[in-house]
């Protein structure tokens, strides 16, 4: 979710650890009976990194990665959510750090460290970007990174460039026993394992912060004392910073000054699925708030509500919210006595403003998902059907190549057709993929994977767009209308949790064409029944208005929708030319999804044995081109 641009200044700059989390999936077991898991960015300052950008910092990460693909990964989706990557360097002699966690409602989780000495534990001060922290309105600093020698130096070099340039120094605690050699690395959060070398080492960037922030039992590290009210005492004596004490589920109370006058918070009531990541998530809200001059009780209050959104969720990063779901999430606080069953409150919020990670551009979309189709034209011909997977591969060609020579191209494929081998060579070449989930021409509606989308879309790469064709009308039989409601609502909901985007395909049930006003009041009824694509793809309107029409539904229901693709059917050119013109004119379609007339007569011949497989790919190559012509001239006329 990127925000700022480039040139804009850096307001954050958090120096500490970034990892690989895998999360098992079957939540509350043990390692041991774990079965999946789903991959995140973990650690203290890239959990950190990721929500304060999320909640619209221009923030930074200063770290390592190791030159891999997991550090591959990390680097592309700190991008992706908006961080800026400059100071996050490689390792070529050690691996991404990586971790297998297994989240518990409770304080502990087991975990097991998969790679040891690893990039995130050999930053040196050589290695420090100083000019972005002196260039930033503030700098995070973790307990962690104070650990060892060479990590200690590099957190006190970061803290002093920040100090000579008057940019803010934020010291979270961090304290994480294992990281000491306090205890073993199975014993995970054991807190009240302190020693005093450990005291002495978190105290090395003290006196020089700005804030302080840590709970009950950091505190109590910090100040060597097991008394919390001694151990903050202790503190005070050490710093003038603003002492902000985390208790969990109560919340938090900061000492701006006098020890006699905090500040409370208290927390939000929520229904706790995984305990880890709060308090990188408190982080994130308390910062959004301090670097931008909000008061003391705002910055608690923010930072109390990201970390309970955070573990009514299951990851650590990936769960931390954006501000508009904050504000939602206030909101509904401010009218209710607690907000417990915080999830369904928050999920079109977060999948609107956290998981649509690509910018909302014009994409200009072949479709070649068609499957009874091709085989009706095979069976016409007289030719087998494992004919069609050979006339597909060469469709996919003919794309290739115009998406070579043309930027904002995209290829809709189903999985009857086409194989294994031609779909990574899609996923590959980072082109904008969709792929078909239901079974063709079913009504009611039905999916592949035996009838399991989930099962199924899971095998798919993450970018890869979920579309799903439904054939709806106002006037349906209720009993097939409830069953295409309820599974298309499922499916929205799958697509929701697993953090892909949907596409949602209607055209008018068999014998029916659409009336006027209907496709608005279509689409409005779907979003009713909580069915929330990223994309629409629908029929052409007959005029401008028309399609004013279905856009004003969608952006009151959904103002972050990425767009609308105009389908082609079957449609003439000329047809095709004067759909676009009156699409062109709504900024909300932003595409077109055309195929039929791009490849059916010169597929009719390849099938007949009138045409080369070398004319058929620059046959449908050309088409393809006309069509993409078609579709920016008619933009450049509306506008």
């Amino acid at each position: 979710m990127p925000t700022g641009s480039e040139q804009d200044p850096v307001e954050l700059v958090c120096l500490g650890r970034v990892s690989v989390d895998l999360y098992s999936e079957q939540v509350g077991a043990d390692l041991a009976a774990a079965q999946s898991f789903r991959r995140y960015i973990g650690g203290s300052a890239g959990n950190t990194v990721v929500g304060a950008a999320r909640l619209g910092l221009r923030a930074a990460l200063a770290s390592q990665v190791g030159s891999d693909a997991f550090g591959d990964y990390v680097e592309s989706q700190l991008i992706r959510e908006g961080v800026v990557t400059s100071a996050l360097r490689r390792d070529p002699e050690r691996g991404t750090g990586t971790i297998a966690l297994a989240p518990h409602t409770g304080r502990g989780f087991p975990r097991i460290f998969l790679v040891e000495d690893p990039a995130e534990f050999a930053m040196t001060p050589a290695r420090l970007d100083v000019d972005l922290v002196r260039g930033a309105t503030g700098l995070l600093v973790g307990g962690t990174y104070l650990s060892r020698p060479h990590l200690r130096e590099t957190t006190v070099a970061a803290v002093a460039a920040a100090r000579e340039a008057g940019t803010k120094v934020v010291f979270d605690i961090d304290y994480r026993p294992a990281f000491w050699g306090v205890v073993s690395r199975s014993k995970g959060e054991d807190e009240d394992s302190v020693r005093p070398e450990v005291t002495e080492g978190l105290r090395a960037v003290l006196a020089d912060s700005d804030v302080v922030v840590g709970t009950v039992a950091e505190f109590r590290a910090l100040g060597g004392s097991r008394d919390l009210d001694e151990a903050v005492r202790d503190v005070r004596g050490r710093t003038g910073a603003l002492l902000v004490v985390k208790d969990g589920a109560e919340g938090c109370r900061a000492y701006p000054g006098d020890l006699d006058a905090p500040v409370v918070m208290p927390g939000f009531p929520v229904r706790v699925l995984n305990s880890v990541g709060a308090g990188d998530a408190f982080m994130a809200g308390f910062l959004r708030g301090y670097l931008r001059g909000e008061p003391v009780e705002t910055c608690l209050r923010w930072g109390c509500a990201c970390g309970a959104i955070v573990v009514s969720r299951l990851a650590c990063s990936d769960a931390t919210p954006s501000m508009a779901e904050l504000e939602t999430f206030l909101a509904a606080a401010d009218r209710t006595e607690g907000v417990r069953e915080v999830s369904p409150l928050l999920d079109r919020e977060q999948v609107a403003t956290v998981t649509r990670y690509r910018a909302r551009t014009g994409v200009g979309v072949f479709a070649m998902d068609h499957r009874g189709y091709f085989a009706k034209l095979a069976a016409d011909a007289g030719r087998a059907p494992e004919s069609i997977s050979t006339l597909k591969n060469l469709l996919l060609s003919a794309f290739t190549t115009v998406s070579a020579e043309r930027p904002g191209t995209g290829v809709l494929v189903d999985d009857r057709f086409v194989g294994q081998t031609q779909l990574e060579r899609l996923t590959d070449g980072g082109y904008w993929l969709a792929r078909a989930v239901e079974i063709n021409g079913r009504i009611p509606l039905d999916f592949l994977g035996d009838g399991d989308p989930a099962a199924l879309i899971r095998t798919w790469p993450v970018d890869t767009v979920v579309k799903v064709l439904v054939r709806i009308s106002a006037d349906d039989e209720e009993a097939v209308a409830s069953v295409q409601r309820d599974r298309l609502r499922g499916l929205s909901r799958i697509c929701r949790s697993l953090q892909r985007d949907l596409l949602v395909e209607i055209l008018p049930s068999p014998g029916r064409q659409y009336a006027p006003g209907e496709v608005p009041t279509l689409v409005r009824d779907l979003y009713a029944e909580d069915i929330v694509p990223a994309w629409w793809k629908l029929p052409p309107q007959p005029d401008a208005a028309a399609w004013h029409a279905v856009a004003d539904v969608i952006r009151h229901e959904d103002p972050h929708c990425r767009g609308i693709l105009v389908l082609g059917g079957s449609t003439s050119p000329d047809l095709i030319e004067a759909g676009f013109a009156a699409a062109a004119a709504e900024p909300l379609v932003i595409g077109f999804a055309v195929g039929r007339p791009i490849f059916h007569d010169l597929s009719v011949r390849w099938l007949a044995g009138e045409v080369s497989d070398d004319d058929l790919v620059a046959g449908i190559a050309a088409n393809y081109r006309a069509v993409l012509d078609r579709w920016r001239d008619a933009h450049r006329e509306s506008r």
